[in-house]
């Protein structure tokens, strides 16, 4: 993919593996990026049930999903929701921050624990 930004993401991880990735903040840009790489799964959450929508009718996205990959609607603000995720090798959080405030305004200092 020709995106600066996933570009210095691979640069930086370099010829590690992938694993199951966690895209915390999805959008059909990352989405698709996510599905080109050699991962062992991915789950791609979005706060926006019509975003879920659309991105699953975006070309391509759902048809190129397979059984261990998953787009989910869920709130970082959520205890359950977070605590029913599981684990992850690598979480790509590009824009988690500045969607945070659209979905649970003033609250972007507690999503990341110290």
């Amino acid at each position: 993919m020709g995106d600066i930004l996933f570009k210095t993401i691979e640069k930086f991880h370099g010829t590690k593996s992938w694993g199951r990735i966690l895209d915390a903040g999805t959008g059909v840009h990352s989405i698709k990026w996510i599905q080109s790489l050699p991962s062992s799964g991915w789950t791609a959450i979005t706060a926006d049930t019509n975003m879920r929508h659309q991105m699953m009718k975006e070309s391509g996205v759902a048809t190129s999903m397979r059984s261990q990959d998953s787009v989910i609607v869920g709130n970082w603000m959520d205890n359950e929701f977070c605590e029913n995720l599981g684990t992850y090798d690598t979480i790509l959080a590009d824009y988690l921050i500045g969607a945070v405030d659209g979905f649970s305004p003033y609250q972007q200092d507690e999503i990341i624990v110290k």
